[in-house]
């Protein structure tokens, strides 16, 4: 299976993508409903670049193949 050795440090980082997303998707309906409140688009965009980022950390501490351990 692809998830069989996630390691707690990684699976803390996987959580962290998993409520950045969470926000995201939540600050954009409310963006979506309301634009010119123009805070919730910028703190969309702010949980998107978080969810990226926790998701890199995630690939560099499972050790895949496709990306190279820093």
């Amino acid at each position: 299976m692809l998830f069989e050795k996630i390691i707690l440090q990684s699976a803390e980082s996987l959580s962290v993508a998993i409520l950045a997303l969470f926000m995201l998707i939540v600050q954009a309906v409310f963006f979506l409903r309301k634009p010119q409140f123009t805070w919730y688009g910028w703190s969309a965009a702010a949980s998107f670049s978080a969810m990226l980022y926790a998701i890199g950390i995630f690939f560099i501490r499972t050790d895949r193949p496709c990306f190279p351990k820093v």
